[in-house]
């Protein structure tokens, strides 16, 4: 069976791999075909979301997948791309997205916190410098967690080029489509309070003693999710 993985912002997918998977190859008793879907080779040259969404959507235009499974930024993605390519999966698995800002005030805030850690990551000139700016990216409170998770400073000016094109600010709100939509399903975790808020009058289901990062704080739970979309009976769910 094959995934098709979204990842997370500076998400090496390693989480996937190896905490979920068990190296790439198992799912429970179901053998894995994983491929990661990743927007990075379409940043350069173009200059809006929808320059590179529509190039992303072209590209995966042939591909099909039994599982369609996205973790925070690469879940908001995934589904944006689910609304183009809606054929793309069978079924999909949302972990910890934002359904988006409902407000201009809102997304002229948020534009200005993107552009704001942009400009830190671009000018981080060293290795120590960049293990310090990393720390501080993960001191933000929904990202907390008892196994932080950090970027490369190789990839430091394609981390601000994807905040400045497909960060938060620029996306749509997709509540309509959340609350219409079907065979998807949306993960939160119990102690994510900012986005348990986002989803209380969305449909979702919680995961017990987890944070914002659920491949790495429940990669148990988040298996059993994925076994019961992709065995036969979970197609009537």
């Amino acid at each position: 069976m094959k995934i098709l993985y979204f990842p997370g912002f500076m998400d090496d997918a390693r989480d996937v791999r190896h905490g979920l998977l068990g190296r790439g190859e198992n799912l429970g008793d179901l053998r894995i075909e994983l491929r990661v879907a990743s927007p990075a080779p379409l940043l350069r040259g173009r200059t809006t979301r929808e320059e590179v969404l529509s190039a992303w959507a072209h590209e995966l235009s042939r591909e099909r997948a039994d599982l369609i499974l996205g973790y925070s930024m690469g879940a908001r993605l995934a589904a944006e791309i689910l609304q183009r390519l809606p054929n793309l999966g069978s079924r999909a698995l949302l972990l910890s997205p934002h359904p988006g800002l409902s407000s201009d005030a809102e997304r002229q805030a948020r534009r200005q916190h993107d552009r704001a850690w942009a400009m830190r990551f671009r000018a981080a000139d060293s290795a120590r410098a960049w293990r310090r700016l990393d720390r501080a990216w993960n001191a933000q409170g929904v990202l907390q967690s008892r196994q932080p998770r950090f970027g490369r400073w190789a990839e430091r000016f394609r981390y601000a080029r994807e905040l400045e094109l497909l960060g938060l600010a620029t996306q749509a709100d997709h509540r309509t489509w959340y609350r219409q939509v079907r065979g998807i399903k949306v993960l939160i975790g119990e102690r994510d309070a900012k986005f348990r808020e986002l989803w209380r009058e969305l449909p979702h289901d919680v995961v017990p003693e987890a944070g914002h990062r659920l491949l790495v704080d429940a990669p148990i739970s988040v298996q059993k999710f994925c076994v019961e979309l992709l065995e036969p009976k979970g197609s009537q769910t």
